[in-house]
């Protein structure tokens, strides 16, 4: 089978455009995301990296640059902040059976917690008409 130059994919023009200036904002930010954080990391502040930014060509207000930073956080979260709490660095390291395990298994959410507090901490009278026995009042 003979191929012809429109059977195959031209990969490198993609690549091409992959290197471009994105056209929204958010893509920008998101471009420059692994140096923006790398600068985060070093300790620069975000107004400094948003005057940057504006010198390098990327026109983007303070706000919107930390909206998009908060957004990339939360949807790529560091690997370098918290290494054991991924699943895959806990396979590395295995534990042997007479080891303590170094963390406990989360407490499971109980939305009624506070009331349950509450209801223990009550005053030294405590008067609950439902369970009072009508047979035992004046």
């Amino acid at each position: 089978m003979n191929k012809t130059p429109s059977d195959e994919l031209d990969l490198a023009r993609l690549r091409a455009l992959a290197r471009k200036k994105p056209r929204t904002k958010a893509g920008q930010v998101r471009q420059a995301w692994p140096e923006i954080r790398e600068l985060l990391a070093a300790g620069h502040t975000l107004k400094d990296i948003c005057a940057w930014l504006n010198e390098i060509g990327i026109e983007i207000g303070y706000a919107r640059l930390s909206d998009n930073v908060n957004q990339l956080r939360r949807a790529q979260p560091d690997p370098r902040q918290s290494p054991s709490s991924t699943p895959a660095s806990s396979a590395t390291t295995p534990q042997t059976a007479d080891a303590p395990k170094t963390e406990p298994p989360p407490a499971k959410h109980n939305p009624l917690a506070n009331v349950h507090r509450s209801e223990a901490k009550r005053p030294a009278f405590d008067y609950r008409p439902e369970l009072a026995d009508p047979d035992k009042l004046i």
